[in-house]
């Protein structure tokens, strides 16, 4: 019960920081690691949540549906709530955008130095 509210939580939290902030991060060489690392996350926390389905899906389709889960490993999936917070924590990274830096300031700027040149 407490794994899907904690992910419940992230999204919460992330979405409401996303849509409210006003700066806009700009992407760097390590955007696209955080976001990789982030669907690592969210492919192991469905792992997770169907490893004991998936390990009796061999002895049919049939059995996977009378399946109870018996252990739930919370190492692995704190691993992959890690993961999965990695971008959302490099947004809120204090020094993470410059002050003012959003994409109409930036939009802006560029149409300032094509003026001028």
């Amino acid at each position: 019960m407490l794994a899907p509210v904690s992910i419940a939580a992230l999204l919460i939290v992330w979405g409401t920081y996303v849509t409210q902030s006003t700066e806009r991060p700009r992407a760097t060489s390590l955007t696209r690691v955080l976001w990789s690392l982030n669907g690592i996350g969210i492919a192991l926390a469905l792992y997770v949540f169907m490893a004991d389905a998936l390990h009796a899906l061999p002895q049919g389709l049939e059995s996977t549906s009378k399946v109870l889960p018996t252990y739930f490993n919370w190492p692995l999936f704190s691993v992959a709530l890690v993961l999965m917070t990695a971008p959302a924590v490099d947004m809120g990274w204090p020094g993470r955008s410059s002050p003012g830096a959003t994409a109409a300031s930036i939009g802006s700027e560029r149409t300032d130095v094509e003026a001028r040149g």
